[in-house]
């Protein structure tokens, strides 16, 4: 039924001058037929105004219990006053949701309810309102199609099970209330479409077709996804025979002849680990002297982030565990449990080096001083397309906690580690949190890169070496990598990596390439210090080869 527009945003108090304008009308109305037929048209366009007021209500009703329903199947656990706890803030899904909701459902709750000024949800509204300064924009729901994306590709996550809120990995199962719907799936595939990747936005596709025959066409019709399954299908298949087309993006086998996708993806996945063996055991055995051009192997790197080890079980016997007191009259009584990672060039692992407190306390410093990480340095720094998480830098004399965590540093490595002063020993202190995937894809620390004649640039304090604190223990993800040299370093709570970035003659050693690995679920916090070299020359001196 079409509302009269005169009744189209009726109100209570429409009704009540409606009402009035009858009553004031009374008189000797039953004794005149042009009277009695006034009225009677009257009462026919209250109730035609009445029952599209009511059709009206219901929709506004519709949309809020479907936004209800929405959240209490990701967040039931959640009261009014709770907080959300890292692993409610680091389910890719729950975020996914939660976005989904305030960039676009919320809208039409606030549109709904936008004209009962009276009501408690207006005044609730306002007091959330003043409690938070930041709002979700429709480019965070991409961000978060990007993650879960991140998640399948590097863990191998099938569709199927993170629709259901399930992740698993490297041994390792999470199982959640957080789940997708159909019209999310048919989202995600429109995203991935939009970015040229006919094969997973095949899956997400096919994935919104299974949901929706489920739901009952609840929340996408089945016809909409296989619309858009059939169509990407049909260019998927085309792309297939074009000598030009999207290779890389696309299945092994048509779909027209092996429509199971979530099966090609399965062979995909395997027919690429056993290449991945053989690149990786190629370059290990010529011990990353490979050229940076052709070290970013995605395949390596991902292989690494899910624990696949690629090291013989004879380098592996080589590497152990100690107790050492460094050198440093400090540890004589209390020496530190060493554990070394990788033996050439070594990278150290310390054990249990800070203290719970600490851990809080740093995280509590940096939480609100956290902006999107850059890359760079001073004025050419610039928000990082590679490295996804949030960071800030504590100074020395922002807290005590710094100039401790530095000290600490120098005991350990025997390196100055001041970041005041001209030239300083090292930097401030930078504190990352990684949070829905976060990553930091393949890159070096050092900063020098030799020019068109090979030749390094004498003026450049470089960064000598990297310490990494990890501030929290990460279940599943997260792994600091090194593709060149098939090492891995899982993050714990109250441990840090260490290694060297340059050799002795300063010259830059590539085989440290490194990265952060997605985190498959939950939160990361690191601290690190980037050792400085100019300060160093009575630390570490240079050999008696040229080892460049």
């Amino acid at each position: 039924m079409v509302l009269p527009k005169m009744y189209q945003h009726a109100s209570k108090s429409t009704m009540v001058v409606l009402l009035t304008l009858s009553a004031l009308a009374r008189a000797e109305v039953f004794s005149s037929g042009g009277n009695m037929k006034e009225i009677f048209r009257f009462d026919l366009d209250l109730l035609t105004g009445l029952e599209g007021y009511i059709e009206n209500l219901e929709k506004r009703i519709n949309n809020i219990d479907a936004y209800l329903d929405d959240f209490k199947k990701a967040s039931s656990h959640l009261k009014p006053d709770d907080e959300p706890s890292d692993l409610d803030l680091g389910n890719p899904i729950t975020s996914f949701n939660t976005v989904k909701r305030l960039s676009v459902f919320y809208k039409k709750v606030e549109d709904d309810l936008s004209d009962e000024p009276t009501s408690n949800f207006n005044r609730t509204l306002r007091m959330a309102r003043r409690r938070s300064v930041v709002s979700p924009a429709e480019s965070d729901l991409h961000g978060l199609a990007k993650a879960l994306l991140r998640i399948q590709d590097v863990y191998q996550v099938e569709v199927p099970d993170l629709a259901k809120g399930k992740f698993a990995s490297t041994g390792v199962l999470i199982e959640t209330n957080a789940t997708l719907t159909a019209q999310d799936c048919w989202y995600i595939g429109k995203h991935c479409y939009q970015e040229q990747k006919l094969s997973h936005s095949l899956e997400w596709f096919q994935q919104a077709v299974n949901l929706a025959e489920e739901e009952g066409n609840r929340t996408l019709p089945v016809k909409v996804a296989k619309d858009y399954l059939n169509m990407v299908a049909k260019e998927h298949d085309e792309q297939f025979w074009n000598p030009w087309g999207l290779k890389d993006k696309i299945f092994p086998k048509e779909f027209t002849k092996e429509p199971d996708v979530f099966e090609q993806r399965r062979k995909l996945n395997r027919d690429r680990e056993n290449s991945t063996w053989a690149k990786s055991e190629y370059k290990i055995a010529h011990n990353g002297t490979l050229t940076p051009q052709t070290v970013l192997d995605t395949d390596i790197f991902n292989a690494l982030c899910r624990g696949v080890e690629f090291r013989s079980p004879a380098h592996l016997a080589k590497l152990n565990c100690y107790l050492s007191y460094r050198n440093d009259p400090y540890y004589i009584l209390a020496p530190v449990r060493i554990e070394v990672a990788h033996d050439e060039p070594e990278i150290l692992i310390f054990r249990d080096i800070v203290t719970p407190t600490a851990m809080k306390l740093i995280q509590d410093i940096a939480s609100p001083l956290l902006i999107r990480a850059q890359v760079g340095e001073h004025r050419v720094a610039e928000v990082s397309k590679s490295r996804i998480s949030m960071s800030t830098w504590i100074q020395d004399s922002v807290h005590p906690v710094a100039v401790s965590l530095s000290e600490q540093i120098s005991h350990l490595t025997g390196l100055k580690t001041k970041s005041l002063g001209h030239p300083r020993d090292a930097e401030t202190l930078q504190v990352g949190n990684y949070l829905n995937a976060g990553l930091y894809d393949s890159h070096f620390d050092h900063l020098r890169k030799p020019d068109k004649y090979g030749s390094l640039r004498s003026d450049l304090d470089d960064r000598i070496a990297t310490w990494m604190f990890y501030l929290n223990t990460v279940e599943t993800g997260g792994r600091t990598v090194f593709p060149l040299l098939g090492a891995a370093v899982k993050p714990e709570a109250g441990s840090a990596v260490f290694w060297y970035n340059l050799k002795k003659s300063l010259w830059p050693d590539q085989r440290t390439l490194h990265g952060a690995c997605p985190l498959l679920f939950g939160s990361k916090w690191v601290a690190n210090k980037w050792i400085r070299e100019t300060n160093q020359w009575d630390r570490r001196p240079c050999g008696l080869t040229i080892d460049n």
